[in-house]
């Protein structure tokens, strides 16, 4: 809600882009071992989702825009999105802030290709965001050795593994937050709010999309 909210606020005025309230609670089954964990089922989720999209196209308007920032909210939305769009007649848009404006460099690349939550990036941003919230002197994370064709969630390689966070960590922290600073944290929510930004301007702008009869 803080990349949102400071998104819009660098919006031109004639763009209209209203804000929803947050659907808090996601698919969180994969840190179910936790205590304190809070979680949808998938199918629980899908119906939120349906009953939001409709609503929204009852009112009147013609584009949804799905703004996640939970990994296991990812493929629940790969998968129903275009559903969403069948269902209601909206344009409907997906955009995972995590995948936005990252910089090169700025998260080591061995870190960057285990971290999947509350690693060194996660931490970098809360500790620019909400300080008051972290207690760096009990942090402390996990790492997994990494294989080149075998990974875990979003990783890129080409054969894909199925987890729950405690196959990784015994605490939840799947990376090192060790590493993390407010600095870094800065420099990632800046680049996150300018993109989103930008892509909410163009998202807005675009009229129906038009396709060309292409000949032989």
């Amino acid at each position: 809600m803080e990349v949102l909210g400071a998104a819009l606020g660098r919006l031109q005025p004639e763009s209209m882009v209203i804000a929803l309230p947050p659907t808090n609670l996601g698919k969180s089954e994969e840190h179910t071992d936790f205590v304190g964990s809070l979680s949808y089922r998938g199918a629980t989720l899908r119906m939120v989702l349906i009953d939001t999209a409709m609503s929204v196209a009852r009112t009147g308007f013609h584009k949804l825009v799905l703004l996640g920032s939970h990994g296991g909210n990812v493929g629940l939305l790969d998968d129903y999105f275009r559903d969403l769009h069948m269902a209601s007649g909206l344009r409907v848009f997906k955009i995972q802030i995590g995948s936005l404006a990252n910089i090169p460099g700025l998260i080591d690349p061995p870190e960057s290709a285990v971290s999947l939550h509350s690693g060194d990036g996660e931490t970098s941003v809360i500790r620019y965001l909400a300080p008051e919230t972290v207690r760096m002197d009990q942090a402390g994370g996990y790492i997994y050795e990494p294989e080149a064709d075998i990974g875990f969630s979003f990783k890129g390689q080409d054969v894909i593994e199925a987890w729950v966070t405690n196959d990784l960590s015994p605490n939840g922290a799947i990376g090192n937050p060790l590493t993390s600073s407010p600095e870094k944290g800065e420099r990632m929510f800046e680049a996150k709010v300018s993109r989103l930004a930008q892509l909410l301007e163009a998202i807005y702008a675009e009229d129906q999309r038009s396709v060309k009869l292409v000949h032989a």
